[in-house]
């Protein structure tokens, strides 16, 4: 699917396309930090008094491994509601929860990777998948970020093994005590690989255990000037990048977050296309540390491109912020880096395209 805005800079608050929520001054922030936080804002349990389905002995069907519903062959989906079952079963992928769960059967008959996909579910949701002697084979909550057109916190588990005549069992669950309607699509996992073809690429050192980062980390840059990284169009106003994010940390879980500067172009307008092997999140940002003004997000990933255009005032200078959605690995994901790439049109045009690393102070400049 693909994702795309647009949004007035000049506003403060604006509606956009695919259910998107702009933020400015004074609205809702989003989470631009590195570390990850102790607990998950903003959030609270959902319940909805909508039925489930009921089989003739009163027990919801799915209600527990014995009366699982079976899938029987792939792609699959289904879709209900959780409000009327029981919390039978739990998998503290990041948070325990006391949520009512349904139950879900599969055989494969050839050992393969699963991808189990919630989007569209209308609540805080988790899904795992455990064997039949209740093993938590793989688990995820929180695949798709806050204002994401699949919803806000709801979970996809991506790249889960299974072994050909081994019945696995696939159960939708939520976090807290959270409960609802969902929606449910399993089908075989195809890894996503991209192979960058930009002009630019990043350069940011390897992403270790004990990494500090003060490459384009902006405003999370520590002990120094924020690290932004200056991006200029060519000749045309036109630009493509390739670069790397991912995790790092020991004791504390931290996402590589990148930060950059661009200038509009003549028009007033830039459109800017984001794709990545996960999926990744990408804000337009004033940038005034420590706090930020946000005014719209685009999502790509994996091997998905995910569209926004820009528009606000000639020669305006904005941020660019890009970094995974959560602080960890997701399940599946091989390593702690990944590729993303994005292109830019409308830039103000140079002779040459030019990257820099900028100080503080002269970021500031750009907005006197």
């Amino acid at each position: 699917m693909r994702r795309s805005a647009l949004f007035f800079l000049t506003m403060t608050i604006c509606v956009v396309g695919s259910g998107q929520e702009v933020w400015g001054q004074g609205g809702a922030h989003p989470d631009l930090g590195n570390e990850r936080p102790s607990g998950k804002p903003g959030v609270s349990p959902q319940k909805r008094a909508v039925a489930n389905a009921v089989a003739l002995d009163g027990v919801p069907v799915g209600e527990t491994m014995a009366d699982a519903i079976v899938i029987s062959s792939l792609p699959f989906g289904d879709a209900g509601e959780t409000c009327d079952n029981q919390d039978d079963y739990d998998a503290a992928c990041d948070y325990p929860s006391t949520s009512p769960d349904i139950v879900y059967a599969f055989t494969p008959a050839a050992t393969m990777q699963l991808d189990i996909d919630l989007c569209g579910t209308a609540y805080d949701s988790k899904v795992f998948l455990m064997d039949a002697s209740l093993n938590i084979l793989a688990c995820n909550e929180d695949y798709y970020p806050p204002n994401d057109p699949c919803g806000g916190y709801v979970a996809r588990l991506r790249g889960a093994q299974v072994s050909a005549g081994q019945q696995v069992y696939i159960v939708i669950d939520g976090y807290s005590g959270g409960c609802g309607t969902y929606q449910l699509s399993v089908d075989e996992f195809v890894s996503c690989e991209l192979t960058c073809a930009g002009d630019i690429l990043e350069g940011e050192p390897t992403l270790t255990a004990g990494y500090n980062d003060r490459f384009n980390s902006g405003c999370n840059t520590e002990g120094t000037s924020p690290a932004i990284t200056s991006l200029q169009g060519d000749a045309a106003g036109e630009l493509s990048f390739c670069g790397v994010s991912g995790f790092y940390g020991t004791t504390t879980e931290y996402r590589d977050t990148d930060w950059f500067a661009i200038t509009l172009g003549a028009t007033g307008e830039v459109v800017w296309q984001l794709n990545a092997e996960q999926t990744t999140l990408g804000y337009v940002i004033e940038l005034d540390c420590p706090n930020p003004g946000v005014y719209g997000l685009v999502i790509g990933g994996p091997c998905e491109s995910g569209g926004l255009t820009i528009i606000g005032a000639p020669g305006q200078s904005i941020g660019l912020w890009i970094a995974p959605p959560v602080y960890v690995p997701p399940f599946g994901m091989i390593g702690n880096e990944y590729d993303y790439e994005f292109t830019l049109s409308g830039l103000s045009p140079h002779v040459a395209v030019s990257v820099e690393s900028i100080n503080w102070g002269s970021m500031k400049s750009l907005y006197r």
